[in-house]
């Protein structure tokens, strides 16, 4: 709680509190524990992840979660499971769920990777972002969000990426929000 009472402190919304520890570890139940407490003590002011399913997202949310954090729930068996997907829109709602797609670069592709960090799936980000959606966030990286001097196809290809995975554009405090929707957001949909 020391963290989340230090970002409240300062404002700072939008942290991530994740539960490394799988669910058949033993210390499990002391990180869920920890993590609760830290929700308790920021109401609305960090999101949670790790080991987040559709039966235990409201919990997080109602002990203060922002936004639940997701990925190895949707992505079973190297694939995406829209069922999953669905279930859990369902319970939280599609504003405060924030779908990860952490990934590793393999070959000219990027697949996201889940049980954390260690398993590839078969699933690119482009594919899970929608075709072309990812361009236009690296387009508005290149315009918007890099340096020059720090600008290399793979740097804006991985801050597009962080981009999206943090899912700022949801953010009221990002400074460019208004300017991101208004590049990328209107035309893609």
């Amino acid at each position: 709680a020391f963290f989340a009472e230090m970002y409240q402190k300062d404002r700072i919304s939008g942290g991530h509190v994740i539960l490394l520890n799988a669910k058949d570890s033993p210390f499990y139940e002391k990180t869920k524990e920890q993590a609760m407490l830290a929700l308790r003590t920021y109401p609305g002011g960090l999101q949670v992840g790790g080991g987040i399913t559709d039966e235990n997202a409201k919990d997080f949310l109602e002990a203060g979660a922002s936004h639940v954090i997701v990925t190895s729930y949707v992505f079973r068996e190297g694939r995406i499971d829209y069922d999953r997907l669905e279930r859990l829109v369902y319970v939280v709602g599609r504003e405060r769920l924030v779908l990860d797609v952490s990934c590793k670069r393999v070959g000219e592709k990027y697949l996201v990777v889940t049980d954390r960090w260690q398993k590839l799936t078969e699933e690119t980000t482009e594919r899970v972002m929608g075709e072309g959606f990812l361009e236009k966030v690296e387009e508005f990286v290149r315009q918007h969000g890099l340096p020059t001097e720090k600008r290399t196809e793979d740097t804006v290809h991985q801050a597009a990426l962080e981009l999206c995975a943090a899912q700022l554009w949801k953010s009221d405090e990002w400074d460019n929000k208004d300017l991101f929707e208004q590049e990328v957001m209107q035309e893609a949909t």
